[in-house]
């Protein structure tokens, strides 16, 4: 098994949000909040970037933040026709794209009865260029079989701050990620805020608590490369230092958190934890060679999670 860098100390990060809504002069309005006062505050708590991700509006924003970028991105809406009682009423995509094809073009609302017509809506998205990730995917109430279903997206939400524990009583999509893994779908994840405004006091909770933290210099297409390619972990605060392979072992270095989980599809997945209340900020995992892959989790001493993108072995 040949060693690899997944994450270095000795690389240049960004930390960024892609997931975040403004107040905007289009018919898609989605947030009460002007875009220099959300990318105000977002500066000010050390973002690097933001994906403004306002609903069926594509726009190639003007850079005009000294040493902060803004990326082109949208918010696709879904919403459900059918007649099962048991679905969610929408199913939203995030678009983010290094070359803006549609740039100005207000979509229109899709409709769906079955995940057929969403594995369709996917398709169309991914012919126009972009990367796509499902937003807070619980929200759907897919079943196990009609998730797995579908293909060709590129990320998951497996932590949506404003959706997922007020709308559904479940912190992550741990469960829904890990079945993925488990069926050997690759796809990556993100953790996001999703904030919509100040109106709505319970979704000030949401402003400034998610991001994903890439390893890019400031430029959009080296962004946009590095989230192709994985070069990103997910977290609602703690942070990954270092991570990698050396001689069939994975290694990981991280700010001091009370667990290191690593997991896979077999038994056996290993937990490092603190004892006696003191911090760790490190951990080993020793790979047997029967793992498809490993998706290591860390969480701080207030439960709030970190996860590295998945490790697939079978092509280390």
């Amino acid at each position: 098994m040949q060693d690899k860098i997944l994450i270095s100390r000795d690389r240049p990060k960004l930390k960024g949000g892609l997931h975040i809504h403004t107040k905007i002069d289009f018919p898609a309005n989605d947030g009460m909040i002007p875009e220099a006062e959300v990318v105000g505050v977002y500066r000010q708590k050390g973002y690097d970037f933001l994906a403004i991700t306002n609903h069926e509006i594509m726009y190639d924003i003007p850079q005009v933040y000294e040493d902060f970028l803004l990326i082109p991105s949208m918010e696709v809406s879904c919403n459900y026709v059918g007649d099962d009682p048991m679905k969610g009423s929408y199913t939203h995509f995030n678009i983010f794209g290094d070359k803006i094809w549609d740039n100005g073009i207000i979509y229109p609302k899709f409709e769906y009865s079955s995940v057929e017509d969403i594995q369709r809506v996917i398709n169309l998205l991914k012919s126009r260029g972009y990367l796509v990730q499902w937003n807070h995917p619980l929200i759907s109430r897919f079943t196990e079989e009609e998730f797995l279903s579908l293909r060709g997206y590129d990320f998951i939400e497996i932590y949506n701050h404003k959706d997922f524990l007020e709308k559904t009583g479940i912190l992550a999509a741990n469960y829904m990620y890990r079945s993925l893994l488990n069926h050997g779908h690759r796809i990556l994840h993100t953790a996001t805020d999703d904030f919509h405004g100040k109106e709505d006091p319970a979704l000030t909770r949401a402003f400034i608590k998610s991001f994903v933290m890439v390893e890019a210099d400031l430029d959009r297409d080296d962004i946009f490369t590095a989230l192709g390619r994985g070069s990103f972990y997910s977290s609602t605060g703690p942070l990954i230092h270092d991570y990698r392979i050396e001689n069939g072992v994975i290694k990981i270095e991280t700010s001091p958190v009370a667990n290191i989980i690593f997991l896979s599809q077999r038994n056996g997945c290993k937990n490092v934890f603190s004892v006696n209340g003191d911090q760790i900020e490190k951990a080993e995992y020793e790979i047997s060679g029967e793992e498809d892959y490993v998706l290591t989790q860390v969480i701080d001493a207030h439960g709030n999670p970190a996860w590295t993108q998945p490790i697939f072995l079978y092509d280390v």
